[in-house]
């Protein structure tokens, strides 16, 4: 929740804020299972995926139609991407690390002063097919990748990939493997930590409420082999966990934070 976001809440009457953090995700750039992994930059990426980009000092409909014209260290597959819809959280997270981060790397955004103007170019997949909206369904993205030609790139997940790694790869991304120990550690740069928001009237108010968040934090749950582990969740290391238990226990609420 960012301070805009926090600030919404106060304004609407929605207070007394418990923010309870419960583990870590990754995005993951996945490719068929036997082919070779590219290693991406985030500006590569977004070189790839935008709808329109830098050439020769202007902004251009994107050309490329293949990695290897972006970089000739990536492979010479046709773009091709199949990612989550507008609709989609993880839609919103790869716009954030990825598309946006890459983008503000060129010079001839950085000039832009329209703030509107930047985001937009920045966060624009594009139109010609090279980007494809998968749906919801991240199983779906993934069959499609199985499925699709050499080359064909899907968004989605890091369970998604944990749970198929016998036909798919993900790719690494600024040098960094998308390994459970690296998206915890913040290194992998499409990792992306996940929250449990509830406000603190409603455990009296609403039934079950208190013994959902305290089954959420159990060992059973978030422990070592806990089950939302063994479903893709990256966890909290013990020293967190205890004090994500603490935040359940005391019914800690969030404080006005500065603006991001």
């Amino acid at each position: 929740m960012t301070a805009g976001e926090f600030s919404l809440c106060v304004r609407n009457g929605v207070n007394e804020i418990m923010e309870i953090p419960i583990g870590f995700d990754g995005i993951v750039v996945a490719h068929r299972r036997g082919l070779p992994s590219p290693n991406f930059t985030l500006a590569q990426l977004w070189m790839g995926m935008a709808k329109e980009v830098p050439q020769g000092g202007r902004i251009v409909p994107n050309p490329f139609t293949s990695w290897r014209q972006i970089s000739a260290s990536l492979p010479d597959w046709p773009i091709s991407v199949i990612g989550p819809p507008r609709t989609s959280g993880t839609r919103d997270s790869f716009t954030e690390l990825a598309m946006l981060a890459g983008c503000r790397t060129f010079p001839e955004i950085q000039v832009i002063t329209d703030a509107a103007e930047r985001t937009r170019l920045c966060s624009t997949v594009r139109e010609d097919g090279g980007w494809v909206d998968g749906g919801e369904d991240d199983q779906a993205i993934v069959r499609r990748v199985t499925e699709g030609r050499d080359g064909t790139l899907g968004v989605f997940g890091f369970s998604f990939l944990q749970a198929n790694r016998e036909r798919i790869e993900g790719s690494s991304i600024e040098g960094v493997d998308d390994a459970a120990e690296t998206i915890a550690s913040g290194r992998y740069p499409l990792s992306r930590p996940l929250f449990l928001y509830v406000k603190r009237p409603n455990l009296e108010r609403v039934p079950g409420l208190k013994e959902f968040l305290a089954e959420y934090v159990s060992d059973g749950a978030m422990g070592s082999g806990g089950y939302l582990l063994r479903i893709g969740l990256v966890p909290v290391d013990s020293e967190r966990l205890l004090q994500v238990r603490a935040v359940v226990r005391d019914r800690t609420i969030m404080m006005r934070r500065p603006n991001d």
